[in-house]
């Protein structure tokens, strides 16, 4: 009977008027430990938040990163593997492996992982395809979208004709690589050879830098005319269009790729291997447009150094060596410098879509004569400039009454 009341009083708490011990799960155990475990922790770090404040946030972030008992175990959680997108002309690639995302990487592993989260480096273009630009209405839409969106940023003013045209895209050393998806040009990247003659576009503001870089013998091209329509941008279509310029770059045998850009982009831009090579200033003398100019060797791209960690390694092969436009480069020059000797459609996007020859000052003007030989800038410049000085000398009376709509100034030149 007293033994049968022990035990009752044990498991009921109640030994002698002292809380008797209960026989807990091993789960029970382990909350109950943690738990004490947690608030004898808050007892003895309270003095130290009170002198650190915020600082504790930044030493438990390093101790998560360099002690090995308090990382994240690794649970293989990786970065779905990067297919080819979608190419104009069906090619066969393979894919680089991407880098396991774990809490400890470098600042690199962690720029490609959120870049990979936001989109870019994968394999979903949104059903864009890639190509060089190479007809009359490719380069109307590549340069109407440019316009826009350099528009819709403020960095340049208003055009008439809606399509942003400079001297260095009327020569075949411009490469302009379009994204096209349902009959729109959804995305634009350029690259523009450097030459005696036009120079570079960043010479406007990095001169002495770039002029650094040409006393070394290096060979330059600068890439520009980024845009990408805004619902393509958290997609594929950038990295696929930075592919196409890369590889172009490495065929053509360039040394070094130079791009100005926003100070907010260097991220992308310094993990594809670029480096700052002249400091922040406005890029144009009429805007405040503040760029940095960043410069890649492009070697590695054709012959991959050693010693890489394995983002570089992957951004490597993402561009060199498993791009899979490298194929198509010298198939799309060839085609390009041959529409470049049409009269026609040098004259209509040139002179019709809008008069950028007249824009053009003399050393210009016989820049585009060695480029284009003297028959083929008479072909052009010639009838265009006889059909403005008509249209000027001769306009149609403006009180005739006829069955067809007003000429305008556009129509006639047209």
């Amino acid at each position: 009977m007293i033994l049968s009341k022990f035990i009752t009083g044990f498991t009921r708490r109640e030994h002698f008027g002292v809380a008797a011990p209960v026989v807990e799960s091993p789960s029970a155990q382990m909350k109950k430990g943690t738990a004490s475990w947690f608030s004898r922790l808050k007892l003895a770090v309270k003095p130290v938040t009170e002198v650190l404040g915020s600082r504790l946030f930044i030493l438990i972030g390093w101790l998560v990163a360099h002690c090995p008992w308090m990382r994240r175990p690794d649970t293989g959680h990786r970065v779905p593997e990067t297919k080819p997108a979608d190419v104009s002309v069906p090619v066969e690639t393979s894919t680089p492996s991407v880098p396991t995302v774990i809490w400890d990487r470098s600042l690199a592993d962690r720029k490609l992982w959120l870049l990979r989260r936001s989109g870019l480096f994968g394999s979903d273009s949104k059903g864009a395809t890639f190509t060089r630009a190479l007809t009359l209405e490719d380069f109307r839409k590549a340069y109407r979208l440019v316009h826009d969106v350099y528009l819709g940023t403020e960095f340049i003013k208003p055009e008439p004709a809606g399509l942003r045209l400079r001297i260095f895209e009327t020569t075949p050393d411009m490469a302009t690589f379009v994204a096209k998806a349902n009959g729109r040009v959804v995305g634009v990247l350029s690259v523009v050879a450097d030459s005696e003659g036009l120079g570079l576009p960043s010479d406007a503001a990095f001169k002495p830098e770039l002029d650094e870089l040409r006393g070394k013998g290096l060979r330059l091209s600068e890439i520009t005319n980024q845009a990408v329509a805004e619902e393509y941008r958290k997609s594929g279509v950038p990295t696929e269009l930075m592919r196409c310029v890369v590889a172009h770059l490495a065929k053509m045998g360039v040394d070094k790729a130079i791009a100005t850009v926003s100070p907010s982009h260097n991220a992308f831009y310094e993990l594809l291997g670029f480096r700052e090579i002249g400091g922040e200033r406005s890029y144009s003398s009429k805007l405040h447009d503040p760029v940095v100019a960043l410069g890649a060797d492009i070697e590695p791209f054709r012959d991959p150094p050693e010693g890489m960690n394995d983002t570089e390694e992957f951004v490597n092969k993402f561009l060199g060596s498993e791009n899979p436009y490298r194929e198509h480069i010298k198939e799309w020059e060839r085609e390009a410098r041959h529409q470049f000797t049409d009269p026609e459609l040098l004259g209509q996007l040139f002179v019709q879509e809008r008069n950028l020859l007249s824009e053009c000052n003399e050393r210009e003007l016989d820049v585009l004569l060695e480029r284009w030989g003297h028959n083929l800038f008479s072909a052009v410049f010639i009838p265009s400039t006889m059909r403005l000085l008509d249209a000027v000398i001769d306009p149609p009376p403006a009180d005739t009454q006829t069955n067809c709509a007003p000429v305008t100034t556009h129509e006639a030149v047209a």
